[in-house]
């Protein structure tokens, strides 16, 4: 159809027909509002519908003022393959009077990426895979109830609707629509739904040999294949790019590390013992162990995922390991292999006397897990073994403190008299950054076994992909300076959460339209969030700037990249992402200096020692700053 710019809002007898436009067969110019704004597409990315509506945000009373009002902005919602967004009219469009974009999500410049700015005052816009929610109430925003205003005092003819969007990252957004557009808003959500929500690819469908149709089902929805195909066509992303960001090998990085030289280790690949489906293709264990005795421990350990080293201190010589909860059960259940792996790992080290092993978990939580046949291993049957208990939340409490800090995000929790001490006390209480100072703290006395006593250390948790990555990452982020730099944070991020399983489709929700699926929770969120917060004590040690991992925590959502698509690398390597879609690396690095540590990189050999103290630890603004323009 030809370009069609709606008729002003007085003709409602013509605003029904001219409220949702399709993009179908014409240019994406087709989708435009009232005052002739046409959003900015990304590679790949094309209009789907627009359609009236009344935005809502928050702000100060006055200035300095802790009170808060609610203003409703009229506007228009656009939906594209990509993302949705709000266009405010009639707003003043300084650059930064807007809140902070999902990183990049607007136009393209000429390497494929866009510069980073903040949006325009009133406007919004997000990924549609970072849509966590969607749903419609009648009448007041404020009591949720069926009555005749539309949104914030909006008059209407009684059948005004509210579209409130509840996104991944702690937004809460809502919009109102006219009572006339009821039906527009009927397609428009239909179309949402279906963009949203892809079937997607997971474990199950490879297993129960349904892996083609997914994947192609895939292939067809996800914005990471499409957006691949337009940078190829446009030769944005060109095979040198494909090289260098899509070609990482754990291998190279056990090399830099030199534990291939290490004669108390050695190199086996599961292409010649299969061991765990989760686990990289190759994995280091000590050289004593036969594969015999290896594949007796890996039913020994949760999910086959045995203790494999990641880590050895260039100057003490100890050894970082990961891996599962051991079987232990009620019954006591012991296993002479993992006994003796454990014992070979602290004779690896110059300090041989003790090793020690970390449980992410507090103990008390180790003895639910033996009554489902699991627990934590038992210092009578391990020599010279010291268990420690680091006492840190799993899965469900973190994801039931973000949704507390989501539900503080919606704009009514601020209204009248609330101010920004309470506010903040509410998120206090919410654990968010209890969370943080607990994982830090365990990163600290990580780095305290590995660097002053020099003894070994091995981490699990329960399943060793969600707790035990954010405490082994960051622990090495700390004692080496390597993963410091830009280049060898994108290692460390590729070892311990993609190589070594973090289930990123299930954890950030990726094809799921499920509330409350029980896998969910934002993990490398949490884990960035405490990454931010040792850089934000010694920026001068990091090559990276704050913008950096901020555009991480805003892709890991966005399914743009393939990199963070999938729940192992198995899964990855099956569907042929890195042939098949651009790396969030290559994004990153097209961004040049705006993700670069401004004042330059003074590269020092010291370990890092945050201070973890509650007064110490900061809200982590930038971030929630997406959702919470009005008081951060």
């Amino acid at each position: 159809p030809p370009a069609v710019a709606p008729p002003p809002p007085q003709q409602q007898q013509q605003r029904q027909a001219g409220a949702l436009h399709t993009a179908t067969g014409a240019l994406p110019s087709s989708i435009r509002g009232e005052d002739g704004f046409v959003p900015e597409y990304i590679s790949g990315e094309h209009g789907l519908y627009s359609l009236p509506a009344v935005g809502t945000r928050g702000r100060r009373a006055r200035p300095g003022d802790n009170r808060f009002v609610l203003r409703s902005t009229p506007g228009c919602l656009f939906l594209t393959n990509y993302r949705m967004m709000f266009h405010a009219y009639g707003e003043a469009k300084a650059a930064d009077g807007g809140g902070r974009s999902a990183v990049g999500s607007g136009g393209d410049d000429g390497n494929g990426v866009r510069t980073l700015s903040r949006l325009p005052k009133g406007d919004w816009e997000i990924p549609l895979s970072m849509i966590f929610r969607v749903q419609t109430l009648g009448g007041d925003a404020r009591s949720g109830s069926g009555s005749n205003t539309l949104l914030f005092g909006q008059s209407t003819n009684g059948h005004g609707r509210q579209l409130q969007v509840d996104t991944k990252n702690g937004q809460v957004k809502r919009f109102g629509v006219a009572g006339e557009l009821a039906e527009a808003l009927s397609v428009f959500l239909n179309a949402l739904s279906a963009a949203a929500f892809w079937p997607g690819v997971d474990a199950a469908d490879s297993a129960s040999g349904a892996a083609a149709a997914s994947m192609e089902n895939e292939a067809s929805a996800a914005f990471a294949f499409t957006h691949f195909t337009a940078l190829k066509q446009a030769n944005l992303h060109r095979s040198e790019h494909e090289q260098k960001f899509n070609r990482f090998s754990i291998v190279a990085e056990y090399e830099r590390l030199g534990l291939t030289r290490d004669p108390n280790l050695r190199m086996i690949s599961q292409a010649d013992i299969p061991i765990c489906s989760t686990y990289p293709g190759h994995l280091m264990i000590p050289s004593g162990m036969t594969n015999n005795e290896i594949c007796r421990v890996a039913k020994y350990r949760s999910k086959e995922r045995i203790p494999a080293v990641i880590f050895r201190h260039e100057k003490t010589g100890a050894t970082l390991s990961r891996c599962a909860q051991p079987l232990v059960g009620l019954q006591n259940n012991r296993c002479v292999e993992d006994e003796k792996l454990v014992a070979l790992l602290r004779r690896a080290s110059r300090q041989t006397n003790r090793i020690y092993i970390a449980d992410a978990r507090a103990q008390i939580a180790t003895q639910g897990n033996r009554l489902m046949g699991k627990g934590t291993e038992l210092k009578r049957h391990y020599e010279s073994m010291e268990l420690i208990f680091l006492n840190i939340g799993n899965i469900h409490a973190v994801r039931e403190s973000w949704q507390g800090v989501m539900g503080l995000m919606d704009p009514l929790s601020l209204e009248g008299g609330r101010g920004d001490t309470t506010w903040l006390g509410k998120l206090d209480a919410h654990g968010w950054l209890d969370h943080v100072h607990r994982i830090l703290k365990g990163a600290n006395r990580l780095v305290e076994i590995l660097h002053v006593e020099g003894c070994s250390v091995m981490v699990h948790c329960s399943d060793g992909w969600d707790r035990t990555p954010q405490l082994c990452g960051l622990a090495q982020l700390l004692v080496d300076p390597y993963y410091r730099t830009a280049e060898g944070f994108r290692a460390l991020v590729e070892k311990e959460f993609l190589e070594f399983g973090h289930m990123f489709a299930k954890r950030h929700l990726h094809a799921s339209p499920k509330y409350g699926d029980e896998d969910n929770s934002p993990i490398f969120v949490l884990w960035l969030d405490c990454v931010w917060q040792v850089v934000r004590q010694f920026p001068d040690a990091f090559d990276f700037n704050e913008m950096f991992l901020l555009a991480l925590a805003d892709q890991c959502y966005s399914t743009r990249f393939g990199t963070f698509l999938c729940n192992s690398s198995r899964e990855r390597a099956a569907h042929f992402l890195r042939e098949r879609t651009a790396s969030v690396w290559w994004y990153l690095d097209a961004l040049g200096d705006a993700v670069l540590n401004p004042n330059g990189y003074a590269a020092f050999d010291d370990i890092l020692v945050p201070d973890v103290s509650p007064k110490n630890l900061r809200l982590w603004e930038a971030y929630l700053q997406v959702g919470l323009t009005l008081i951060l």
